[in-house]
């Protein structure tokens, strides 16, 4: 019998506070239609009851747990928003930083064409003046050129003695076993070691001067003296470059 008693507690109070609670709110109403003194007394005392009673609680706390619920799904959602927006913004930040990165590549690789590019035309240009150089050298050492041939001793009017390479020719017309000759550096440059062919002999020589007389295709060949010189006088000469001394 306890037992039984016990197990029927709590579903018995729980019923008879729901019945209550019915009962009271069927007398509210009823009294708000009277709309008397008493029966304010009566609503008052009624809403006391109903507040204080379990089933109200119940609700109360039901509404709570509602309102609660309520608040966190609104703090998830904000949470949810402020982390998409956070998420949005690194993606633009790193979408930002890849741009410029692509952007600084093709600085890079368009400044490395362009160097490229500077350095196969430098490479171009030398290579053309070379292979002009070459054979403009190859035209000079395998041609023959004329030119007008004059003679000079060292004993000339306001002759020094001294050549413009800086040769002492006072006691000798020799340099290093080559005869010395006078030439345009415009057209062979000082010290080349040139063969020469004149009417009277062949020789080898070093161009080891020059003349303010010594322009373009005309060469002065350095002899014992002046005296010699006007002997041999003036006529065209062959002349080829095979070498230099420098």
């Amino acid at each position: 019998m306890n037992k039984l008693t016990k197990s029927l507690t709590v579903p018995t109070l729980i019923t008879c506070t729901f019945g209550w609670a019915w009962f009271a709110s069927h007398v509210v109403d009823e009294s708000n239609k009277d709309g008397t003194p008493e029966s304010s007394d009566v609503i008052k005392r009624m809403e006391k009851i109903k507040k204080n009673s379990f089933a109200y609680q119940i609700e109360s706390f039901h509404k709570e747990c509602e309102r609660l619920k309520e608040e966190e799904r609104k703090k998830l959602e904000r949470q949810r928003i402020e982390k998409e927006r956070q998420v949005k913004l690194e993606q633009e930040r790193l979408a930002r930083i890849e741009k410029e990165r692509e952007l600084a590549e093709a600085r890079r690789i368009e400044e490395a064409k362009k160097a490229e590019q500077i350095r196969l035309a430098q490479a171009e240009k030398r290579k053309k003046q070379q292979t002009k150089s070459r054979e403009s050298n190859e035209s000079v050492n395998s041609n023959w050129m004329t030119f007008n041939g004059s003679y000079y001793g060292a004993d000339c009017y306001q002759c020094s003695g001294i050549t413009a390479t800086g040769i002492n020719v006072k006691n000798t017309i020799y340099y290093n076993g080559y005869r010395i000759i006078a030439l345009d550096p415009n057209t062979i440059p000082l010290w080349s070691i040139v063969e020469v062919k004149t009417p009277n002999e062949s020789f080898k020589a070093v161009v080891g001067d020059t003349g303010g007389r010594i322009k373009g295709f005309n060469a002065d060949i350095l002899v014992e003296s002046e005296a010699r010189a006007s002997q041999l006088g003036r006529h065209n000469i062959q002349i080829r470059v095979i070498g230099s001394l420098k």
